[in-house]
């Protein structure tokens, strides 16, 4: 059976619930933990998950505008077609978990430690990872615009088969792996982080 709206309370255990079409809109549910619980479609706006702590479960299907959702953990996750935009997620910590066809869209990771996770056919656009740690975190088949790794520390992180859209943060680059395609499409940017001067013969 469906949970309702109202199960959603701050500091509340919630253990193997089913939540389908699920709307909230400006709900309180701060330092709430969830365990092994499903969350199939509906929109999440202005909701207050900060803290908030997911083990194991999914969310497939549903859409973020505006959460709040900092310094919140997610371990064992997996989340499915999944579009979050202007959503706060900064000092997260994820473990093991997967996100597939998963949109992010102006979303402030800031600080975050990613460990063990992987992007599949995701969409990164405009997304703050300034100060974040990865650490084992692969990145296939992604399209990724305009990502900011000011700071940023990446550990064994593989972006190969990804499109690459690096705004800030060119150096933190040194921990990732990349294929040829994409250091081609890179070289320009290289170029001009370590100031070198690229002419043709005569020039």
């Amino acid at each position: 059976m469906s949970e309702p709206a109202s199960a959603m309370v701050a500091n509340e255990l919630n253990e193997a619930l089913d939540f389908d079409d699920l709307v909230l809109g400006a709900v309180e549910a701060g330092d709430t933990r969830f365990v092994d619980c499903t969350f199939r479609r509906g929109s999440w706006t202005e909701t207050d998950l900060q803290g908030s702590r997911w083990s194991g479960g999914e969310i497939t299907g549903t859409r973020w505008v505006g959460v709040r959702a900092a310094r919140s953990s997610m371990a064992e996750l997996m989340l499915r077609q999944v579009a979050m935009a202007g959503v706060e997620l900064f000092g997260v910590r994820w473990h093991r978990v997967r996100l597939e066809g998963v949109l992010l869209d102006s979303v402030n990771l800031r600080t975050a430690q990613l460990k063990q996770v992987t992007f599949s056919d995701c969409v990164l656009r405009d997304v703050d990872l300034g100060g974040a740690v990865l650490e084992d975190v692969r990145l296939q088949g992604c399209r990724i615009e305009r990502l900011d790794l000011t700071r940023a520390t990446l550990r064994r992180v593989d972006l190969r088969g990804s499109s690459l859209g690096i705004s800030r943060g060119l150096g933190a680059l040194k921990g990732a792996t990349i294929d040829p395609v994409q250091l081609v499409e890179l070289a320009p940017q290289l170029a001009d982080h370590v100031g070198l001067r690229v002419l043709s013969a005569g020039e």
